[in-house]
């Protein structure tokens, strides 16, 4: 079992949830559980099997989590199609953070991008160079989401996109690496969505057909190459030598809040 497994968090209808706590830090600290969740969207009965299924007793069987604040970043069209329920859920406090890396409608919809014939297949590389791209493109939007998870009355906090992946994967890549932990870690954590919700392109055959594309074209799509979060760390590295001075370079988090987040979130 790996570490990110035995952080996974098992319900009913719900597949990627798993709590960002436990992991241990190069300076010999363990990252605090319990304070930051992620996970894919929770969506009503019938809206799709890409996300997790809400159900009336949901809150009741996830009470003993606390959660005060769900972060949904998501942008206004996939909230129409399927609005989050995350919030109604836990009797929590909805926060919108929208990143439209990746989401339908932008210019960098890589799934647009693959049925209309611009990518002709989607490789771990490319997907690593998106992610590259997104936290060029984006540092406010992540500064902010860190900067809610910092707040000590928003947590304990849970963070999801559409299938927990991506844009929750590069913040979650972004809070560990500010925080310490080891790259395999963050990579070990990154690639767990992959175990925890396999085979997701095989709910996309028919449009994929529909469209001239194989399922082994867009597969990567769907699936969390370890190679594709390498390509962000190596770059977030290179370019602007750790999350810290990426968020700080960018103004888009103070460093007091940084501190004070490494200062909540870290233990003996």
């Amino acid at each position: 079992m790996t570490a990110a497994e035995g952080r996974s968090i098992k319900t009913d209808g719900v597949f990627n949830l798993r709590d960002l706590g436990g992991l241990p830090t190069l300076d010999g600290r363990v990252v605090r559980a319990g304070q930051v969740l992620r996970a894919e969207a929770l969506a009503a009965p019938g809206t799709g099997e890409v996300y997790a299924v809400y159900a009336d007793d949901l809150g009741e069987r996830m009470a003993h989590l606390g959660i005060r604040t769900v972060v949904d970043l998501r942008t206004d069209v996939e909230c129409e199609n399927a609005p989050g329920l995350w919030a109604l859920a836990l009797g929590a406090e909805l926060v919108r953070v929208p990143i439209m890396e990746g989401a339908p409608g932008s210019d960098t919809d890589i799934f647009a991008m693959l049925l209309d014939g611009r990518l002709q297949r989607l490789t771990p590389e490319r997907l690593g160079q998106f992610y590259v791209e997104s936290i060029a493109r984006r540092p406010a939007d992540f500064g902010r989401a860190v900067s809610l998870i910092a707040a000590d009355e928003r947590r304990p906090l849970l963070i999801h996109c559409t299938g927990g992946k991506d844009r929750t994967g590069i913040l979650a890549a972004l809070l560990l690496s500010l925080l310490g932990v080891d790259e395999d870690l963050i990579v070990e954590d990154y690639a767990q969505t992959g175990i925890n919700r396999p085979d997701r392109v095989s709910h996309y055959v028919d449009l994929l057909a529909n469209n001239g594309k194989s399922t082994d074209e867009a597969r990567v799509l769907f699936e969390t190459p370890p190679e594709a979060m390498r390509i962000m760390l190596d770059d977030l590295r290179r370019r602007y030598g750790t999350a810290r001075e990426y968020l700080e370079s960018a103004g888009a988090v103070p460093a007091a809040t940084l501190d004070h987040l490494r200062d909540v979130l870290l233990t003996r």
